[in-house]
């Protein structure tokens, strides 16, 4: 049945690439505009076709698979079935990190990002919960609060200590059990919903080709600018105690418990450059703000941008331990990145902004 909308989504958005022009001159804009706003239409289009479709397909399929395992394990509450469940999740997580970019339009409007993934947990209140008496099953957990739910509150009961105290604690105590399998189970429903929430709105976005706020393209822009944001001063700069006097706290990683903070920050990242480079899938055309930017003469500010991106990699490379670990052994070199982080932030919300004509909105980053 996906594939089926796959298609119907790819057949419209190929007609909304071929005629829109034809529509824009319909409504009396310039030729310039016209132009204009089929490069927005044909970027938009990979975007959604090549890239967002697809990845949300395959973190409804990974949910699926992580419910699985969960429940494997809670039928055989082994450390084999344990470590396989662990496994699973991180599979989640960092696929998650990548499906983090899209938090915009009627995605943004349905709150579905903040119930999939709310950090930091509130660790009282899921054991409190736990300690209770009420039925944990899916319909509990729809009655909780954001952050006692989703991908953060799983790590929560899988990573807390090391496997073997993890594997006592789920043996002795099955409202535990039941409390991992009733988060996997929502995390199952919420990949579902999100791809189809997705797949309804994708020919929307496709077509908000204007040069406003709701423009898909604007979207786009301040999508990724509030990601790197997030990066510098929430996944890096709180352990690094920018907000603290600089009290160095291995805590306030998005995932200190796990210990996957890195790989969760280069997925964030990567989907960033990708998104900015619009290179998904071979053999197609690959429509990126870089395209779109050369199209406008900015070669400059492209190859500046993408120097930028290249910087990142380069301090991502460097990394030999977790950030955890860093954190003690070279702090400096967490602050590098995030430096290099900060360099790619300035060119995307102001450069580029400005050379495309975006405008970029207050979020909840700013100030902190």
């Amino acid at each position: 049945m996906i594939k089926k909308h796959l298609v119907s989504i790819l057949a419209v958005c190929t007609l909304f690439v071929l005629f829109g022009i034809t529509s824009c001159e319909d409504e009396g804009i310039s030729e310039d505009q016209a132009q204009l706003q089929y490069n927005r239409r044909d970027q938009l289009n990979n975007l959604v076709v090549n890239r967002i479709l697809p990845l949300h397909e395959s973190f409804a399929t990974q949910t699926t698979t992580l419910l699985e395992k969960a429940e494997a394990f809670a039928q055989n509450e082994t450390v084999q079935n344990l470590t396989t469940f662990q496994n699973e999740w991180k599979n989640t997580a960092i696929l998650w990190k990548q499906c983090e970019l899209y938090n915009m339009g009627d995605i943004e409007d349905s709150f579905i990002h903040t119930r999939i993934d709310t950090w930091a947990t509130n660790d009282d209140n899921i054991e409190g919960f736990i300690a209770g008496s009420e039925p944990i099953d899916i319909a509990f957990i729809n009655s909780v609060g954001s952050s006692s739910k989703g991908i953060a509150a799983l790590e929560y009961l899988l990573f807390n200590a090391d496997i073997s105290t993890t594997l006592t604690d789920f043996q002795n105590d099955s409202r535990r059990v039941d409390y991992a399998v009733a988060l996997s189970e929502d995390l199952k429903n919420l990949g579902a919903e999100i791809n189809g929430l997705w797949i309804g709105y994708g020919p929307t976005f496709i077509d908000a080709v204007d040069s406003n706020l709701e423009g898909g393209q604007n979207q786009t822009n301040n999508a990724m600018v509030t990601l790197v944001e997030e990066v510098i001063i929430s996944k890096l700069g709180r352990a690094l105690g920018d907000t603290n006097g600089g009290t160095l706290n291995e805590e306030e990683f998005e995932a200190f418990r796990s210990d996957i903070s890195l790989q969760m920050i280069k997925a964030n990242l990567e989907e960033v450059q990708k998104t900015f480079t619009g290179n998904f899938v071979e053999g197609t055309r690959n429509i990126g703000f870089d395209d779109y930017i050369a199209n406008l003469e900015g070669n400059d500010l492209r190859d500046r941008i993408n120097a930028s991106f290249d910087v990142v990699t380069s301090q991502l490379d460097t990394f030999s331990q977790s950030l955890n670990e860093t954190l003690q052994s070279n702090p400096e070199k967490i602050t590098a990145l995030q430096n290099a982080c900060n360099d790619l932030l300035i060119i995307l919300r102001v450069d580029m902004a400005s050379f495309i004509g975006s405008t970029i909105t207050f979020n909840d980053n700013d100030g902190d």
